[in-house]
C-alpha cells in the first residue's frame, strides 16, 4: 500500500460522485418520458380519508401549525390552555390571529390566566374560565371539529422541549370535543 496525497483522494471522490450525478441526470430524462406515457386514471373513492398523525417539537413549529389551523378555520376553533400557554400564544401573535378570525372562536382558560392585557381586545363572550379543580397542564386546539393539536408537553417545559401532536383522527377529535364542550358548559363567563 502507498498513501496518495489528500488532494488526489478528494479529487477522485468528487469525480466519482460527479459521474454518478451525470448518469442520474441522463436517466431522469428517460424516467420522465416513461412517466408521461403512462395513462392517467383518476377515480374518486368513497373510502374515508386515512387518519394522520404528525409529531411536532419546539414552539416555532407548533405555533406555526396552530397559526395555520386558526387562519384556515371555516367553522371555528376551540382553544383550551393555562396561564403560561396563553402568555406564549400572546407573545407569538396567536391570540391576535385568534381574535381576528371571522369564524366562531372559543377560548377556555384557567382562572389564573386572566391577565387583562392578554385578552383585552377579545370578545369576552367567547372566553370562559375553567373550574379551579381542572389540571393546569392541559392545552389543545380544535379546528372545525376536524383537526386537533394537543400538547403532550406544554409551556410548563422549556421552549425547545415543548412537544405536541396533530391529528385528523375522528374518534380522538370527538372525544376531545366532548371534553371541551363539557368544560365550556361548566365554566364561568369572563366578566365584561
Amino acid at each position: 500500500f502507498s498513501a496518495i496525497p489528500i488532494e488526489t483522494a478528494i479529487s477522485t471522490m468528487v469525480k466519482t460522485e460527479q459521474t454518478k450525478i451525470g448518469m442520474l441526470a441522463e436517466k431522469e430524462k428517460e424516467i420522465t418520458q416513461l412517466w408521461h406515457q403512462i395513462p392517467c386514471f383518476f377515480t374518486k373513492s368513497n373510502e374515508p380519508e386515512c387518519e394522520k398523525f404528525q409529531m411536532l417539537q419546539g414552539s416555532s413549529r407548533i405555533h406555526s401549525k396552530m397559526q395555520n389551523m386558526i387562519s384556515n378555520s371555516k367553522i371555528g376553533c376551540k382553544l383550551l390552555c393555562g396561564a403560561k400557554d396563553l402568555s406564549r400564544f400572546y407573545y407569538s401573535n396567536l391570540i391576535e390571529i385568534f381574535e381576528a378570525s371571522s369564524s366562531n372562536m372559543k377560548l377556555l382558560i384557567s382562572s389564573d390566566a386572566l391577565v387583562p392585557h392578554l385578552i383585552q381586545n377579545m370578545n369576552k363572550s367567547s372566553i370562559r374560565s375553567w373550574p379551579k379543580n381542572m389540571a393546569k397542564n392541559q392545552c389543545f386546539l380544535l379546528k372545525d371539529d376536524e383537526e386537533l393539536l394537543i400538547f403532550l408537553r406544554n409551556a410548563n417545559f422549556p421552549t425547545r422541549n415543548i412537544f405536541a401532536f396533530w391529528t385528523n383522527s375522528k374518534s380522538l377529535i370527538d372525544s376531545i370535543c366532548l371534553l371541551f364542550d363539557y368544560s365550556w358548559d361548566h365554566s364561568k363567563p369572563i366578566k365584561q
